[in-house]
């Protein structure tokens, strides 16, 4: 069995995660049959393992892209909850409010547990 990948394979990889395009959009890019590159994905080890190894590169920076834009909107959402304006405060409250349900709903969901810390207005944990 060959060890590496054709350039053709090299590009459907490509095609595939990094532009999205469908099965059929990369074997049609790269002139092959759709069967040809279902083929690829489950029966060639060598690029099956290369496409699941780069489809983890991308989810992780996918998922550091997202926390860093997150991290951004709740410190947005805490300047807005001291705006002075009454409308806008309480949007931005009710927002931080199911963003953290959601993260409490998704904590309870994957089984791990967590600790939550309520910091009243002295600054004492409750």
């Amino acid at each position: 069995m060959n060890k590496k990948l054709t350039d053709k394979q090299k590009r459907a990889i490509y095609l595939l995660l990094h532009k999205n395009y469908s099965k059929a959009e990369t074997a049609k890019e790269i002139g092959v049959s759709i069967s040809t590159v279902y083929a690829w994905m489950s029966r060639n080890e060598v690029f099956a393992k290369t496409y699941r190894e780069e489809e983890d590169i991308l989810r992780v920076a996918r998922v550091k892209e997202y926390k860093a834009k997150a991290e951004k909107a709740v410190e947005k959402l805490e300047e807005l909850l001291n705006c002075g304006n009454e409308r806008v405060e309480l949007s931005a409250a009710k927002e931080l409010i199911e963003i953290v349900e959601s993260k409490i709903t998704m904590y309870e969901n994957s089984g791990n547990e967590f600790n939550v810390n309520i910091v009243v207005e002295n600054g004492e944990k409750e």
